[in-house]
């Protein structure tokens, strides 16, 4: 497409990660060791998507609005904010719909146990 840029998703450190979430770096690395959240590069140059740490946040009880707001003091680059929106709403869904199909599942278990 003549005309437009791409604007890549942005990185951020496990620092700038819990500034955001506003939970220390601790909670950052313990999440990534969990799985929660991925991180990509070696040990000391690791990085997550920003969608990935808004949605993380939003998981767990933080507002996006702030989320965004600190997001936005930490990011030096153009960022497509509508489309990061999506994409953080296209992993909450997918989370939901993974909790929703666990749960059906635990009552079917309990159906058939009765």
């Amino acid at each position: 497409m003549q005309g437009q840029t791409s604007v890549k998703e942005p990185r951020v450190t496990i620092s700038q990660a819990a500034r955001i979430v506003g939970v220390s770096p601790q909670a950052i690395w313990e999440a990534v060791e969990r799985g929660t959240l991925k991180a990509e590069g070696p040990p000391r140059q690791r990085r997550i998507r920003l969608s990935q740490v808004i949605a993380y946040g939003v998981r767990n009880g933080h507002d996006a609005r702030v989320l965004l707001q600190r997001a936005q003091k930490e990011i030096n680059q153009p960022v497509d904010w509508g489309k990061l929106a999506a994409v953080v709403l296209a992993i909450l869904g997918v989370t939901v719909l993974l909790e929703l199909l666990k749960s059906g599942q635990e009552a079917q278990k309990e159906k058939t146990a009765v």
